[in-house]
């Protein structure tokens, strides 16, 4: 696991030829620990894209890691509005819909809810009416 004291702000910027960061080399191994530690210092980098056109999140959905993908959302809930997960879909392993819904239900289980998650879930598709139910039971 990486401290952020560990880190040093002007390196965590490097990036690989192809387009790695230190962020999604960090997800590729579901090393949730340290991409939140990355992410504290340079939370850009979850949104920054490798020469895939993949990132943090989708390097964390490749190895179905649901949990960590959650606790990511909930630390930086804006990474939801980039409408990152519905890149997902030709996995044939989730649609957006059931992504969101699957997240939004494991922050329920067990991470706070950020206040703007609604609206985050809003923006990739995600009616009131689910979001009432998903606040009444996480689950559907």
């Amino acid at each position: 696991m990486i401290a952020c004291s560990d880190l040093h702000p002007e390196s965590i910027y490097n990036v690989a030829p192809n387009g790695v960061n230190v962020a999604i080399a960090l997800a590729r191994t579901n090393n949730i620990e340290s991409v939140l530690a990355v992410a504290a210092i340079a939370p850009d980098l979850l949104t920054m894209a490798d020469d895939d056109g993949e990132t943090v999140l989708h390097k964390l959905l490749n190895n179905c890691s649901l949990v960590n993908v959650a606790r990511v959302v909930h630390c930086h809930p804006e990474v939801l509005k980039l409408n990152l997960i519905a890149d997902f879909i030709d996995s044939n392993i989730f649609n957006t819909e059931s992504m969101a819904k699957y997240i939004a239900a494991l922050i329920n289980m067990g991470f706070e809810q950020p206040d703007n998650f609604a609206e985050a879930l809003q923006s990739i598709g995600i009616d009131e009416a689910d979001i009432s139910r998903l606040r009444m039971d996480g689950d559907f």
